[in-house]
């Protein structure tokens, strides 16, 4: 008898994550969250200018924003009263062209990998905090590491956990 090879999925080689730029065209992209939608559309400039965070995007072979996600700083107090600085990841959305193409878990790695690089290089922070927007994304997070923080939808991964991850 001969033996069938194993069929596996063809990988799917994922656009380049990069600095959300004003070259980049984003009127066409549609996520299923509305408000995720309109951020990027009309609101993520102002907060960029402000200095309020930093926006990555996936960037395809035609300059179109096809996920993105932001990237900001926070202060998150202890059980002990003290407090501590984290990164916090936002507005982590995909196309809906790209459903289930892993794109999606592409950015979310991609956003590890930054926190990680920016913790070791300036801000020294304890871990990453995420607000995932429904049970699905929890889900998602939670099979990273990501753990719920008490009295809050919100959920965390310390850094070292995160340095074993990437």
């Amino acid at each position: 008898m001969i033996k069938q090879p194993e069929i596996k999925k063809p990988v799917v080689k994922q656009p380049v994550v990069k600095q959300l730029d004003s070259i980049y065209y984003v009127k066409d992209f549609t996520c299923e969250v509305d408000s995720l939608n309109a951020y990027l559309k009309t609101h993520i400039w102002d907060d960029i200018d402000k200095n309020l965070l930093s926006c990555f995007a996936a960037i395809n072979n035609s300059m179109e924003v096809v996920g993105y996600y932001t990237l900001t700083t926070q202060t998150l107090s202890t059980n002990n009263s003290k407090s501590a600085s984290v990164v916090f990841i936002g507005h982590l959305a995909r196309d809906k062209k790209h459903r289930g193409t892993g794109l999606g878990e592409h950015l979310l790695i991609d956003a590890l990998l930054r926190s990680y690089t920016l913790s070791k290089a300036s801000i020294d922070s304890i871990g990453i905090v995420v607000d995932p927007i429904d049970a699905f994304v929890e889900t998602l997070y939670a099979k990273y590491g990501f753990i719920k923080l008490h009295d809050s939808g919100k959920m965390f991964i310390p850094m070292n956990v995160v340095e074993q991850l990437i």
